[in-house]
């Protein structure tokens, strides 16, 4: 039988030491899905013990600041853990004194020591590349991340457009298994062994999980744990609406909008995207259903799926000011 660390405390100390098992337990690899709600309860359960894991957290900043040669020294030491008398939950339990003893005060004066990589794709093609955790991630056209690596955190930073992630098993991590989470304003989305898209747009953030589990915060408390063919979209102004998604919104990857019984003015919204000018319907053509894939790749991708609607829906193409607008044909 699986065991968790125990869910209540009596006092700050107690939620330390909550938060030192639950990060030597995720850290190991073994841990289910059940766990990891488990996990996420615990930390919603009382303030102290999410300001303790935030303390637990904080360790990682520390640490991104460790210079190279630090670092070397850090690994060498904890690869040999396993036949010492300290193990590596007695390392954390320094490392965290530590930095309580001196205000979080775990600081070099050389180069930090992280990775990062600022990642962007043109208005004209998509990007995709391999990390070395061995996730996967694919920038949408016009879209910009930042990829931060440290000893303790593998975490993307979103600052516009989408993007589509597969996360590895991050098998050479220096401390075991590494949290993997996207950071976009208020927003925080950790996977939890997944793959899952993410849009930002002007009003929020959509979310779509085609494997495994997201769990989605708002200023660091848990708002939802989004699983496998969901999508939720999370408004600045807080609200969160979720629910099984009709498509499959991360298909851009392939080069392709593949559209199943979806409204006619959801499916110009999306085409919008890849074209040089709006795309719109009037009130009458919107709740048209089109089923079909879209070709996004080539030249005016735009210009083809119009014509393509044309004709296999009753609809006409107006054009003003610069904006294509479908409307129900005349009959």
């Amino acid at each position: 039988m699986k065991r968790t660390p125990k869910t209540s405390h009596h006092s700050p100390n107690d939620a330390q030491e909550e938060a030192i098992a639950w990060a030597v337990k995720l850290a190991s690899g073994h841990v289910d899905a059940a766990q990891r709600q488990a996990f996420h309860r615990w930390r919603g359960q009382h303030r102290a013990n999410e300001q303790a894991w935030r303390q637990i957290e904080g360790i990682d900043e520390a640490f991104s600041v460790v210079p190279c040669e630090a670092g070397d020294v850090v690994r060498r030491t904890l690869n040999h853990l396993d036949g010492a008398r300290l193990t590596r939950r007695t390392v954390l339990k320094l490392l965290v004194a530590g930095a309580f003893l001196s205000g979080g005060g775990l600081t070099w004066s050389r180069k930090p020591w992280q990775q990062t990589w600022p990642l962007t794709a043109t208005a004209q093609q998509r990007r995709h590349r391999l990390l070395p955790d061995g996730s996967r991630i694919d920038l949408n056209r016009g879209s910009a991340v930042e990829v931060v690596f440290s000893p303790w955190r593998r975490r993307v930073l979103l600052h516009q457009g989408e993007i589509h992630i597969e996360t590895g098993n991050d098998a050479n991590a220096l401390f075991g298994h590494r949290p993997f989470e996207v950071v976009s304003g208020a927003m925080t989305f950790r996977a939890l062994g997944t793959a899952f898209n993410l849009r930002r747009d002007r009003d929020g953030h959509r979310l779509y999980v085609s494997d495994g589990q997201v769990a989605v915060y708002r200023h660091a408390k848990l708002q939802t744990i989004v699983s496998a063919t969901q999508e939720a979209f999370v408004a600045d102004s807080g609200t969160l609406e979720t629910h099984t998604a009709d498509n499959d919104p991360s298909t851009w990857t392939q080069g392709v909008l593949v559209a199943r019984k979806m409204r006619l003015r959801d499916l110009a919204a999306e085409l919008s995207r890849y074209g040089d000018r709006p795309l719109q319907c009037s009130s009458r053509a919107g709740d048209l259903r089109v089923s079909g894939v879209f070709q996004l790749d080539g030249p005016a991708p735009l210009q083809r799926a119009v014509a393509s609607l044309r004709q296999s829906l009753p609809i006409d193409v107006v054009e003003q000011d610069d904006t294509l607008t479908l409307i129900l044909a005349q009959p």
